[in-house]
């Protein structure tokens, strides 16, 4: 059984190695439309951006395989 570490559920390779904290450079890229000062965590499979917690919530997908570049947040 494969770990899925990404909160997405349309992800389908998100594994636990595959998560990892932001870098200062990619939380640029979204600092204008996410306001948040915990941490975050990213998917470097889906681009999956969300906040780490006991539930992790997506915020949305930075440079995504799938969405193409660039920020696209979620929409609620």
């Amino acid at each position: 059984m494969r770990k899925h570490g990404c909160p997405s559920k349309d992800c389908s390779g998100g594994t636990t190695e595959r998560q990892r904290a932001m870098t200062s450079n990619e939380f640029e890229q979204i600092a204008e439309e996410v306001k948040f000062t915990g941490t975050l965590k990213r998917c470097t499979y889906c681009g999956g951006v969300y906040v780490e917690a006991a539930a992790p919530c997506i915020l949305g997908w930075l440079d995504s395989e799938i969405l193409g570049s660039g920020w696209h947040p979620r929409r609620f």
